[in-house]
């Protein structure tokens, strides 16, 4: 994976971050490269960054009124949001849109959502995408979140958000998981 500087020079000028880049100068100067540093970011992340697209985000859920309102809030909170009503229109979209994060309901007709994270796994373009998953289940009990961020972990899912918590939340942990 290639990663890219937050800051690197460019004849006098200091650019990155926060700074507006010709996106055809930085790449002719040569600044990609492998860090093991704290500043970096992923290419896909500059490129978003330099051309000021917001991350996207791809729900999956067949539930058109959760697709609505979690379009709705994602969107106002910034991010480009996609959407799909089951597993198998979701997958085939990852593949076309490479989204950021692919936000997926557990229970779905057909191909359910644990069976969809493990197609996107096996397959070679999506299988790095960052897949957190939608559910109206889960044991309400705070201290219970832990297991269920954990079970969602371990089957290869970056976490999971409930459709019961406060929009707010949902976003702001979207944008958390987007960015780590």
């Amino acid at each position: 994976m290639k990663y890219w500087r937050t800051f690197a020079k460019i004849s006098d000028e200091l650019i990155g971050l926060g700074q507006p880049v010709d996106w055809q100068r930085l790449c002719t100067h040569s600044l990609w490269g492998e860090s093991d540093t704290s500043d970096i970011i992923t290419t896909r992340d500059a490129e978003n960054l330099i051309m000021n697209q917001p991350p996207v985000v791809l729900i999956i859920d067949d539930e058109v009124a959760f697709l609505e309102i979690f379009s709705a809030k994602l969107s106002q909170a910034g991010l480009k949001v996609e959407t799909a009503s089951n597993a198998l229109a979701g997958i085939e979209k990852a593949r076309e849109l490479k989204p950021d994060l692919i936000l997926m309901d557990v229970k779905m007709p057909g191909i359910d959502g644990l069976e969809a994270l493990r197609k996107l796994k096996e397959d070679a373009s999506t299988k790095n995408t960052k897949v957190v998953f939608l559910t109206s289940t889960g044991d309400p009990r705070p201290q219970a979140h832990n297991s269920d961020e954990k079970f969602a972990m371990e089957i290869g899912a970056s976490g999971y958000v409930r459709k019961t918590d406060d929009l707010d939340v949902i976003a702001d942990k979207i944008k958390s998981y987007i960015n780590n």
